[in-house]
């Protein structure tokens, strides 16, 4: 891999944003539907 640091380096950053949007978002989806389902 011929690739220079900083190319590689906002890849991994936007990669692990992305990733850490979509865990919070799943966690919010679960709390919601877990406090709709206990107020039900």
């Amino acid at each position: 891999m011929t690739m220079d640091m900083t190319t590689m380096g906002s890849g991994a950053l936007v990669a692990m944003g992305v990733y850490h949007l979509a865990i919070f978002v799943f966690a919010l989806l679960g709390i919601a539907a877990s406090i709709k389902y206990l107020r039900s």
